[in-house]
């Protein structure tokens, strides 16, 4: 029984065309896979001794025969179907029965990657190679095909299935019988086919990402545990005095980088901790505490793939922490820990904040808070963050004392700060040094100094303020001290 409740003949006619089109070429596809059967795994396991070793025969046709069971069983529907006179009424019916043993596609497609890397071997061993080549050419059919065409048919298949049935839906009427299991039909071949494409990408990104572990030195622990490759390739990374190439490696929880054929890992980010800043040109920046740097696209193609990546991992990574912290601790957090992208010393010839010119004796300093370059004299402070001092401008260093009072006048501990502040004591004269050379040796003796109340007073800190008045030496002096209070008298004044 052909389309006869279709009233237009052509439309009919080309319904029907396809009909033919989806039974012949699924006859041809079944007879393919059970060509390959008896061409090639029956010949390689009956080898004695074996050429090619079992173990690589049996992960190339892992879940293969799943599939000829699959497909056979539809190709026997659709001829029970064609018999009776249905087939070209009710193909939606024949396939719908097909659909849930569809997931033997996606456990095939997430072999597919180790197929294709024994196959790749067995390519560069000539013995094997021959072997090959022999079985092929002894195939008694005119089509003489090669083992990979044969293994690739099943990945081919489900997107050719696609467009049969968006072809048959097309010239499909609404009121057609069969027009509503049509369109679940095709519905559900889109799904798997999206789900066997995604194991295909994930298997070679697995793969990648193996390779890569083993030409890096990774200090985290197996690279390949727990996460996945998203993106990886050449970026230009501005360095102090100009973009150098790095290989970038982005995974689903961090972003790291080495030198080009080294296995140095130079800086690991974890995407929980950073932001990212996207700029006008092909320039973009990664901020976090670890370090914060710029990166510069080829291209605005590839600018447009690494910032959405990027994006879109460290929006996952931060919404799937049950760690985070609350909007105040965050802002704070985000001021005080994250680490600036310099100014490139390439960019400025004089100090950004007094305008003078650099040169041999004025050399350039950046603020790592804010990142400007600046001269020595307008970087005279140091802020503690863990174990280190970190150079710090006037401007950043009088913001953070302001900002500093503020957060702990309304908060009942100041250690929720985790950075100390502390301005740099003038270097200590010839006099002084042996001065404080003569009570170290005082202290020795077990004798006291008589200026050791002087020293104490010099050493204590602020109790209201995660200030410090802790310089290298821990030794700071009281004027110091008096103009660093009567910054904050003023500022609580205004």
């Amino acid at each position: 029984m052909r389309c006869s409740t279709i009233a237009d003949p052509k439309e009919s006619a080309h319904r029907t065309h396809i009909v033919d089109e989806i039974y012949a070429t699924e006859e041809s596809y079944v007879n393919s896979l059970e060509q390959c059967i008896t061409s090639y795994q029956q010949p390689l396991m009956n080898d004695n001794p074996p050429i090619i070793d079992g173990r690589d025969v049996m992960t190339m046709f892992l879940h293969f025969h799943e599939i000829i069971a699959v497909n056979s069983m539809l190709m026997e529907k659709l001829k029970e179907f064609k018999k009776r006179g249905t087939l070209y009424t009710n193909t939606g019916g024949a396939f719908i029965k097909f659909v849930p043993f569809l997931k033997s596609y996606t456990q095939y497609a997430t072999n597919q990657d180790n197929c294709l890397q024994v196959l790749k071997r067995l390519d560069h061993d000539p013995r094997c190679a021959k072997r090959l080549e022999e079985l092929r050419t002894n195939i008694k059919t005119t089509n003489q095909l090669d083992l990979r065409s044969y293994l690739i048919m099943p990945v081919q298949r489900l997107p050719r299935y696609v467009l049969l049935f968006t072809d048959l839906i097309k010239h499909t009427p609404e009121k057609f019988p069969d027009y509503s299991r049509l369109l679940k039909v095709s519905s559900e071949i889109q799904k798997v086919t999206v789900l066997v494409n995604q194991c295909i990408v994930q298997g070679e990104k697995l793969r990648k990402l193996v390779e890569i572990s083993n030409t890096i030195d990774f200090p985290g622990g197996d690279l390949t545990v727990g996460r996945k490759l998203i993106r990886d390739g050449i970026l230009n990374k501005q360095c102090r005095k100009a973009p150098k190439p790095r290989y970038f490696v982005l995974c689903t929880d961090i972003l790291f980088y080495t030198r080009p054929k080294k296995r140095e890992v130079n800086v690991i980010v974890k995407l929980i901790e950073a932001d990212i800043r996207d700029n006008d040109s092909l320039r973009f920046d990664i901020f976090s505490p670890e370090k914060s740097f710029s990166i510069i696209a080829a291209n605005e193609q590839e600018k447009s793939d690494w910032v959405k990546d990027l994006k879109d991992a460290i929006d996952q990574c931060k919404s799937n922490s049950v760690l985070l912290k609350t909007p105040r601790d965050r802002k704070i957090e985000h001021k005080l820990v994250m680490k600036p992208v310099f100014v490139p010393d390439d960019q400025v010839k004089e100090c950004m904040s007094c305008k003078k010119e650099f040169g041999v004796v004025r050399r350039k300093h950046h603020c790592r808070f804010c990142g400007s370059c600046i001269c020595s004299d307008c970087s005279r402070n140091k802020v503690k963050n863990g174990n280190s001092y970190e150079r710090t401008c006037d401007i950043c260093f009088k913001r953070m004392c302001a900002e500093n009072k503020d957060i702990i006048s309304t908060q009942e501990e100041s250690d929720s700060i985790g950075s100390e502040l502390s301005p740099r004591s003038p270097r200590m004269s010839k006099s002084e040094k042996k001065d404080k050379q003569d009570k170290k040796k005082d202290k020795k003796k077990g004798k006291k100094s008589d200026n050791d109340d002087n020293d104490n007073s010099q050493q204590t800190k602020i109790v209201s303020s995660p200030i410090t008045s802790t310089s290298q030496e821990n030794n700071t002096s009281p004027q110091s001290v008096k103009s660093l209070k009567a910054m904050w008298e003023a500022q609580a004044t205004q």
